[in-house]
């Protein structure tokens, strides 16, 4: 559907509505003094920092890998994400269980397919991109930090 004043479709709009309340809720922790980064602050942390990120998918979200794709389907709305994934980058999802850091899943990784420190990179990518798109996260909240 097609909103005709503004030209903006109805999953856009949700995605506003989406956005605007994590942006509300942002607002009202840093307000309280409970400051957390959001998912576009997330690629601006240093290597070292993301390392000890563990990383898991949103519960509100049905995950799927098989056949070199990935799909992630909000269960209440159905709405669906998905992008091809290669094999190496389909374990790396495996993984985002909640039980590993990053750090982890990029020595697993490398372990697996026989690569010297791909795996991190691999991971990172993936995290950040499924990040922005609400997909995944870390499994604690990050506090605002200057390290």
């Amino acid at each position: 559907m097609i909103f005709q004043k503004t030209g903006i479709d109805s999953k856009s709009r949700r995605n506003f509505f989406l956005r605007f309340a994590y942006e509300v809720i942002h607002l009202a922790e840093e307000v309280s003094g409970n400051h957390k980064l959001n998912t576009g602050d997330l690629e601006k942390l240093p290597d070292h920092i993301i390392r000890t990120i563990t990383p898991v998918f949103n519960p509100a979200h049905k995950i799927i890998i098989e056949n070199g794709l990935f799909t992630a389907e909000v269960i209440k709305t159905k709405n669906v994400y998905t992008c091809p994934v290669d094999r190496e980058s389909a374990y790396v999802l495996s993984l985002f269980t909640g039980k590993y850091t990053m750090e982890e899943i990029g020595a697993m990784h490398d372990k697996e397919f026989c690569q010297k420190n791909d795996g991190f990179k691999i991971a990172g990518k993936l995290f950040l991109k499924l990040s922005k798109q609400f997909i995944c996260h870390p499994l604690e909240p990050l506090s605002n930090t200057d390290e």
